[in-house]
């Protein structure tokens, strides 16, 4: 679920690169999904619903990159799961946002490989989170992808089950956002 945070801030990154306008991006643009597991079996999760709000060039040649993902847009596509999900791991009605909050150097797109660093906030617990990805050109199209890993120890989260049958610590995550910028 933070993973999905970071994927939003990887869109927004993205679409900041075009120029020196505001963007705001959904899940209209791309998908962020991902897996957790126990020892046992693996399960998806996804986030549903996602903004990324991308600032103009400021002063300092640089962009501000947020990321807010409503906790009720995450989904494991099981109902029981989520709604422990819900309750007992992300505490939805007392967080019900996990956001993310970069600022980047990048003002126009280019092809290659990316780094944003910035700070995941996830149950009022914020820690420095940095996602790497790659950047490419499809006709006039901007593909953005990214792989990342949350830990939910990093942010006091609980891992449900009983004993050896836990959820593991890490929830791998990917992103992609393909968006059309005219230059």
């Amino acid at each position: 679920m933070k993973y999905i945070k970071i994927i939003l801030m990887v869109f927004l990154f993205l679409r900041t690169l075009a120029d020196a306008s505001e963007y705001i991006m959904n899940e209209s643009v791309g998908w962020v999904k991902g897996s957790a597991s126990t020892p046992t079996h693996e399960f998806p999760v996804v986030i549903t619903r996602f903004q990324v709000f991308v600032d103009s060039v400021d002063a300092d040649n640089q962009r501000t990159l947020r990321v807010t993902i409503p906790v009720e847009g995450i989904t494991t596509e099981h109902e029981r799961r989520d709604e422990h999900m819900f309750s007992g791991v992300l505490l939805k009605d007392e967080f019900p946002r996990i956001n993310y909050h970069a600022v980047s150097n990048l003002t126009e797109p280019r092809e290659g490989p990316f780094t944003l660093e910035g700070v995941l906030t996830v149950q009022g617990i914020s820690k420095p989170y940095t996602i790497q990805g790659e950047i490419s050109q499809d006709g006039d199209n901007w593909i953005a992808r990214a792989d990342f890993i949350i830990l939910m120890s990093d942010f006091n989260l609980s891992r449900p089950g009983f004993g050896p049958m836990k959820v593991r610590d890490e929830i791998k995550m990917s992103l992609f956002m393909k968006s059309q910028i005219e230059k």
